[in-house]
């Protein structure tokens, strides 16, 4: 048996051409948080000592928006609300929120 066979089907690529694979398709950014802040920060579990990277919680993030959306999701999963309303846009202050909300409702 081959150690390049994956699930018995098709030969894996050697690692220089996965990681020029992934570079060149720039799924890399699916692999970890690209932010500066988030580059240079690492959060220190003192319990079991494992060293956790930051994130830095953008929407737009490839990396932190998708784990967001799934964060969200299962709170309102656990939840279990019977109605809830999603707003998605609704101005930078304060005021511009409420005339949204109150407009929409």
């Amino acid at each position: 048996m081959s150690e390049y066979v994956i699930a018995g089907r098709f030969p894996s690529l050697p690692i220089e051409a996965q990681a020029e694979l992934v570079e060149r398709q720039g799924l890399d950014t699916l692999l970890r948080c690209k932010n500066a802040w988030a580059l240079r920060h690492k959060f220190l579990n003192r319990e079991t000592g494992e060293l956790i990277r930051a994130r830095c919680g953008s929407w737009s993030c490839p990396y932190c928006g998708s784990r967001k959306v799934d964060m969200w999701r299962q709170l309102i999963r656990e939840a279990q609300p019977t109605l809830y309303v999603v707003l998605t846009w609704v101005g930078w202050t304060g005021q511009e929120a409420s005339r949204v909300y109150t407009t929409a409702l």
